[in-house]
């Protein structure tokens, strides 16, 4: 595979291969080769988010538990785990095509980001909420 730069911050690509920063906006510029090795981190992120929620899942369903908690506590941590899901999902298909591109792509990054939004606001749910 042919080796280029980009900028993470705009994604531009600069004139000379080996600079640090972007001419356009600042930013760090990384390698493609860098990217593919970040890419593989996040597909092996998502694996293990997604496998964990997976896990859980199986576990409760085989393990003859009792649930005791009432209807918000349910909402609560099955919105947790649906979100964990989705951000391992994500984080896999991002992974492959940050691998396979090179390249930082940035829808999944947003949606990465508003998912951890969404997280954040469970998790500040699930601080006040009081059975």
């Amino acid at each position: 595979m042919n080796e280029f730069s980009s900028c993470l911050k705009c994604g531009s690509d600069p004139a000379v291969l080996d600079a640090r920063f972007c001419t356009v906006c600042g930013g760090e510029i990384i390698t493609s080769q860098k990217a593919r090795q970040m890419g593989w981190v996040m597909l092996f992120l998502g694996l293990f988010m997604a496998g964990l929620i997976v896990f859980v899942v199986v576990w409760i369903l085989v393990s003859n538990s009792h649930f005791s908690g009432d209807a918000g506590a349910a909402i609560l941590g099955i919105s947790a785990g649906l979100i964990v899901l989705a951000m391992g999902v994500v984080g896999i298909v991002g992974g492959i095509l940050q691998i396979k591109h090179g390249r930082r792509n940035k829808r999944i990054t947003e949606i990465i980001a508003r998912l951890r939004s969404a997280a954040l606001v469970v998790g500040r749910a699930g601080r006040r909420y009081r059975h």
